[in-house]
């Protein structure tokens, strides 16, 4: 299942990728949203970029900040 990871060799059972990270391709590992993105569920297999107004200077966020007073981030996926 997408944004799941096996954790055992030859298992059915999988793991949910936790907030702010998503699955890789092939399943194998979960990986950090990059800066500007976030995963703001469990068990993505793909992270959100954050809306314009919002950014994200760090990666493995769960959560999109608010630009301080005076900015804006014109673009989706702002840092």
């Amino acid at each position: 299942k997408e944004g799941t990871i096996s954790v055992e060799f030859d298992t059915e059972e999988c793991t949910s990728c936790e907030l702010g990270t998503y699955s890789n391709s092939d399943r194998t590992a979960c990986l950090n949203c990059s800066a500007g993105y976030i995963a703001a569920e469990r068990g993505l297999s793909a992270c959100t970029p954050c809306p314009s107004g919002l950014y994200m200077s760090h990666e493995g966020a769960s959560t999109c900040t608010f630009c301080p007073i005076g900015t804006y981030a014109t673009g989706a996926g702002s840092t």
